[in-house]
């Protein structure tokens, strides 16, 4: 349906409902779930009436069920940057995406400063997200958001308080909501150690428990472990953590968290090439591994399937995004020299697989494995965080957009 076979049949829809007194909630189910999320909310300022149907944990689950392999679905890649002193976030989206995104003031996240623990001055990170809900760190404080309904909650503290490289520590969330009645999610931290061990620890907190609970993990036998450097990304799918290390993945399933033997295991990396920028992703319900070459300038794709890598695109050849990125920065730049060396992949597209994002600086790219097109992402000016042409993106988080209900609090 285009968008104005969509508005065209949002107006008769409109007179037709409101030229009757009363509808089941069946039938508002059968009809919504058919809507793109932005005429949803134009719905739901039509009365309180429209709000409250709208706004029925039943009709969001159907609507989640209904549109959960949607590949137009809206999504944003989230993220930090640093401009002189002080670090900003932002956020960028494709100019398709404009529509839901540019109009909705939640993504500003301005909404979490009317909690009392937290101060707009200080920097919000973004940790994770899935499925809609996003986990921010401000200050010492977690917090699990939907922008899109303007509903958060701030978690318990977390076991350390006294934690110093909060940003060092991996962490990971998901967030289930195919599970009716009630969503739930899980917040895994991985606090930095400081030599090659043979174990370490993880702390773990469930909405559904409403507690942080401590693990000690254990590595297979002769092997040790190094903290990553730098940023790294623990993801976790189908109760598994993954993250990179050096020319592996460690991988840990949380199930084992109630056995005695509380083991992680490494599955290797394929084509582990120095020159190289990569990275280790979830999409469309897979687990993804992507590496850029930059002398040949070509992007490899790989999807995990039974504990071992197959090749998902080979060798896709960047030759013309590369030369589209050095005109566009070269001029932002003023003559100043591009550095080929710190293009990255930022991650995929949530819901189709082919498209993976590669930035450079705050420039950022979607470029679809499939059709070899690409598109720049847009930066709203709403958040009145306008950029140089120096900033470097970092920590970058892709958000699909999903009304998901926050679970109510169990502490």
């Amino acid at each position: 349906m285009s968008m104005s076979e969509e508005s065209s049949s949002s107006r008769r829809l409109m007179k037709t409902l409101n030229n009757n007194t009363y509808f089941s909630e069946d039938l508002w189910l059968q009809i919504f779930p058919y809507f793109r999320l932005n005429v949803i909310f134009k719905f739901k300022c039509v009365s309180r009436v429209w709000n409250f149907h709208l706004s029925s944990p039943n009709l969001i689950y159907k609507w989640i069920q209904f549109n959960a392999d949607n590949t137009t679905l809206p999504w944003i890649l989230v993220y930090i940057f640093k401009q002189k002193h002080l670090r900003k976030f932002s956020i960028a989206y494709l100019e398709s995406h404009s529509p839901y995104i540019s109009n909705h003031n939640g993504f500003s996240f301005e909404f979490l400063n009317g909690n009392p623990n937290s101060s707009s001055y200080s920097t919000l990170y973004f940790l994770g997200s899935s499925n809609g809900l996003v986990l921010c760190l401000r200050n010492t404080f977690h917090y699990v958001c939907n922008p899109l309904t303007h509903k958060w909650v701030q978690l318990p503290p977390t076991p350390h308080q006294d934690d110093s490289e909060r940003l060092s520590t991996l962490t990971g969330f998901v967030c289930d909501c195919f599970t009716f009645p009630t969503t739930s999610y899980k917040v895994v931290r991985i606090p930095p150690w400081h030599r090659d061990s043979n174990k370490f620890s993880i702390q773990v907190f469930s909405s559904d428990l409403g507690k942080w609970n401590l693990y000690e993990v254990y590595c297979p036998e002769g092997v040790n472990l190094r903290f990553p450097k730098g940023a790294s990304d623990l993801i976790i799918h189908n109760n598994v953590l993954y993250w990179i290390h050096h020319s592996s993945i460690v991988a840990y399933n949380l199930e084992n968290n109630e056995s005695e033997l509380r083991q992680c295991r490494l599955i290797d990396l394929p084509d582990r090439g120095n020159g190289s920028t990569r990275c280790l992703r979830e999409s469309n319900g897979s687990i993804f591994y992507a590496r850029i070459k930059m002398r040949e300038k070509t992007l490899c794709v790989w999807v995990l399937q039974e504990e071992n890598f197959h090749l998902f695109h080979s060798s896709i050849d960047l030759h013309d995004l590369f030369a589209d990125m050095v005109i566009q920065i070269r001029a932002d730049l003023n003559g100043s020299r591009w550095r080929r060396d710190i293009v990255k992949v930022f991650g995929f597209d949530p819901v189709d697989s082919n498209v993976v994002m590669i930035g450079y600086k705050h420039y950022i790219w979607a470029y679809n494995t499939g059709t070899r097109k690409y598109d720049e992402l847009c930066h709203p000016f709403f958040l009145g965080n306008p950029h140089s042409a120096f900033d470097v993106v970092y920590l970058p988080l892709v958000l699909k957009v999903m009304p998901t209900v926050l679970p109510p609090r169990s502490w």
